[in-house]
Parts: C-alpha cells; structure tokens; sequence
C-alpha cells in the first residue's frame, strides 16, 4: 500500500506496521485452516469437524484483512482511496507550477470523518463484524457437534459454548430487526410514499395522513439514531407540482419501470487499437478524421489529439465511478476501439430498449470547429449538449446534464441555444433521431482547440468531465427512483 509524504507522522508509521502485521497475520490464519482442514479430513476422518475448523479459521482470516483494510482506509487515508490521493499530488504539484487548478482538486480531507466512532470506522462497522463472527462461530459449532453424542456430561465446554454462540447470535438480530425497525421499513414502502404524496397534491396542500405523521416521527428517530440529520431542520419540502407532473406524463416517450434509469453509454468514434510503447500510440482507427495535429510557431508538430481515444477515457472513468456507486449501465463501445457504425450504435440502443424500458442513451463526444489539419487549432470553445428536434423526455434529462456542467465548469464557456426555453441544443443527429429510448449527446469542449485540448489530454481533465458526467447519471438515477423527474 501507498502511504503519502505528507501523511508522514510516527503515528502513520506504527499504523503501516499494524497494517502489515494484521495482513500477515490473516495469511498465516488462512493457511493453518486449509492445513487444519485436510489433516482432520485425512486423518481423523471427519468431514463434519474439518469444515467447522475450515470456518471458524477461515473467517478469522477474512475478519482480520477486512479490519486491517479498513483501519487503513480510514485511519490513514480519510476516507480516500489511493488513487484519491494521487490525484491530489498531481494537482499540488500542477499548481507549484503555475498552471490552473481547480479548488475542488485540493479539496482533500484533513482528518477521519468517522473519528469518534469505535476504531475511527463507519457507524454499525464493528457490530457487524460482531454478528458476522458470532453467526459463523455458531456455524462452525454446529457442524462440529453432527455426529456427536447429544447427551451433556459433566464435560459440558462445547455444548455451553454452541448455546452461547446461537443465543448471542439471535441477541444481534433482535437488536437489528426489532418491533421498530420492521414497522420503519414497512412504512417506508414506495406505495405509502405514494399515496401520501398524492393525498398531499389532490388536497392541494401538504396534508398527511395520521399513518404518515408516524412515519414521519419514525424517520425521525431513524435518522437521530444514526447521525444523519439535524432535527432542529425542518423537512425539505417537495418540489414536485402537479403541474410538472402533468408536463412529465405528457413528455413521456415510454413506460418507464421504477427503479432508476439506466444510462446506454456510448463512446463517440472509435479508438487506437494497440499501444506501440515509448510514448508512442497506436493506429488511431479514425484517422485521419475526429483527430487534429498542432503546430507551433515555426510550423513544427507540438502534439496531436484523438477524438475518439479521449472518449473512451472518459467514459471508463464513468464506468469505474458507476460501478464503485453500485449503478447499473450498459454500453457497447467502450471496451473496444472499433468505429462501430452508427446504425449499430443505434441498433444496440433500441435493442437494450426493449428488453429494459429503464434507459436512455448517452452519447459522449468533445467538439471540433473543422479548421484544417495540421495547424494552429480553433478558437472554439465550450461545453454543448445535443438533443433530438422537439419537445421530448430527453430534454429534461438534457437539462439536468446542463445544470452540471454549468455548476462543474465555471471556468469554460457552455454554448447553449435558449430558444425553446431549454438549454440544450436540438440537431438531426442519427443516434438521437432513430433512437427509440430517451437520448442526448454531450460535446466535450474543442479537440482543436489548442488549449481545450491539453485539458482533454490531462488526467486532471478527464477526471472532472467524467466527475460531471457522473453526477449527471446519479442525479438522473435517484430522481427515477419513483418514476417522476422533478
């Protein structure tokens, strides 16, 4: 593990020891439960036994690399990943040198958020390890005591500590999924969430039921219980109106099953299909369109940028994002450096739309303004997003990716078409417009714009994109939670 120079303390010392000591620990219990296993299997002859013993010194192993990672993760990291932190030293050390950093990229945690919590970790950590290991001593037991004589003698120490196993087990689940916490999930249903929003508007204020004053004393508890909310607050009041739910409905362009929608990813262009090495790329399988060369003043070759190679970047940094927030997606030319045809683009969507009628498709690109070349680059700029002509469902998520790149790029100019009272843009492009599921295609700024492309090129630059884009989905994903876009 990667431990960082400015992190270095003797404290941070003693903790990469104990974090070493533990691994080794784990690896040394592992391999005495494989050994300990085959000899009572082989030897004493008992299956029963050799499994309890693989478990119980199994689980240990497992409990103890978890722990480890954990104290890690959070003792020593805050909360951030490795590649967090490497991240946050490349941008220090881009702004020792003069060049633009944006705030958010040294942004990093000064201390462990959970550092009041039982070994500095996420509340409710250690009491699931807790009921983890009691669940799997009890396990281990239970296999132990098949083929043992049920009577107890005097020398009663397994049957006592089987009985202590089961009983505190149940005891943990008891604490979890007590009288409280069954009817809190009960109430917590999507159909009384949406009956009580329904009673709200049809009475044309925020009435409540006395079943949703209760769920709202419960959610209450549930959140001072575990630390999330402040209930000096008042309650965040809904923004949905009838009038937008009506707008919604009419927008729809297909049943949309609750749940989330899901995001079609789709890399615009292909990509290099191999790496030579040296620094030096690939055949870039466009080419020579979607790519531009720089030149400089003397008319000598600065560096060049592909379209389509960006894209992919880009989008496996949303993927690497999506998977880490547990988010579902599809996409068919992200992992390959195919120019994969538009029709087929278009085919795979509608295809994926049928089967799933819980997704939309996301075209990612970055913009060109066609100066020649090789050259001296645009003067172009800017972020775009692109819908098909009309009002449909796609503008409003189009406006929800509009939000976020005018509140995640500040610093770059969006161009945006207002005519129709949105900020996206309408084109006849031929994935929007043969696309049956909802879509829009968002520009990247200006691949031949000399200084818009450093920014694609830089790591730094791609991480905020695919950052934005990030945001984009999650918010479009959590607000389909019940099938409305507020």
């Amino acid at each position: 593990m990667k431990f960082f120079p400015e992190k270095y303390d003797d404290k941070n010392q003693y903790y990469r020891k104990l974090y070493r000591a533990m691994n080794l620990i784990a690896n040394i219990a592992l391999v005495i439960s494989i050994i300990s296993f085959l000899y009572v299997l082989l030897i004493e002859q008992n299956l029963y036994q050799g499994l309890a013993v693989f478990i119980a010194l199994a689980w240990s192993s497992i409990f103890i690399r978890y722990f480890s990672w954990a104290l890690y993760f959070f003792n020593i990291n805050y909360g951030w990943t490795d590649r967090d932190w490497d991240l946050y030293d490349q941008a220090r050390e881009r702004k020792r040198k003069g060049e633009f950093v944006d705030a958010e990229e040294l942004d990093a945690p000064k201390n462990n958020p959970y550092r009041s919590q039982s070994f500095g970790l996420p509340t409710g950590t250690v009491r699931g390890m807790i009921a983890l290991t009691l669940l799997f001593g009890a396990l281990s037991m239970l296999l132990a005591s098949f083929g043992k004589d049920g009577s107890i003698d005097a020398n009663s120490f397994f049957w006592d500590h089987l009985e202590f196993f089961k009983t505190a087990f149940l005891m943990m689940i008891a604490f979890y999924f007590g009288d409280k916490s069954l009817r809190y999930l009960q109430h917590r249903s999507n159909a009384a969430r949406e009956q009580n929003f329904l009673s709200a508007h049809q009475n044309g204020a925020r009435t409540q039921s006395s079943s949703s004053n209760e769920l709202d004393e419960e959610d209450a508890i549930f959140a001072r219980e575990s630390g999330e909310s402040n209930l000096d607050k008042e309650p965040p009041k809904s923004k949905v109106s009838l009038t937008a739910l009506k707008r919604t409905i009419a927008n729809s362009e297909g049943s949309i099953i609750p749940g989330g929608l899901i995001p079609i990813i789709d890399a615009g262009h292909g990509g290099i299909d191999a790496d030579l090495g040296k620094g030096k790329p690939g055949h870039y399988v466009t080419a020579p369109a979607k790519m531009y060369e720089f030149l400089d003043d003397e008319e000598k070759e600065l560096f060049s940028i592909y379209e389509g190679d960006i894209n992919r970047k880009i989008s496996r940094l949303l993927i690497q994002m999506l998977d880490e927030a547990g988010i579902r997606y599809y996409q068919q030319t992200v992992s390959t450096p195919k120019d994969i045809s538009l029709a087929e683009r278009v085919n795979f969507a509608n295809n994926t739309y049928r089967s799933d009628r819980n997704t939309y498709f996301l075209s990612i690109h970055s913009n060109a303004a066609g100066v020649p070349s090789p050259g001296k680059g645009s003067r172009a700029t800017g972020f775009e997003i692109y819908t098909s002509i009309g009002q449909t469902k796609s503008d409003q998520l189009a406006d929800i990716a509009a939000k976020w790149y005018k509140s995640e790029f500040k610093d770059y100019k969006f161009r945006q078409d207002m005519l129709d009272a949105d900020a996206d843009k309408e084109a006849n492009f031929y994935v929007l417009r043969n696309t049956a599921c909802p879509a829009f295609l968002v520009e990247n700024l200006f691949f031949d714009n000399v200084k818009e492309a450093e920014f694609l090129l830089s790591p730094s630059g791609q991480e905020r994109i695919a950052r934005c884009l990030f945001n984009i989905v999650r918010e479009i994903h959590e607000t389909q939670s019940n099938g409305i876009l507020v």
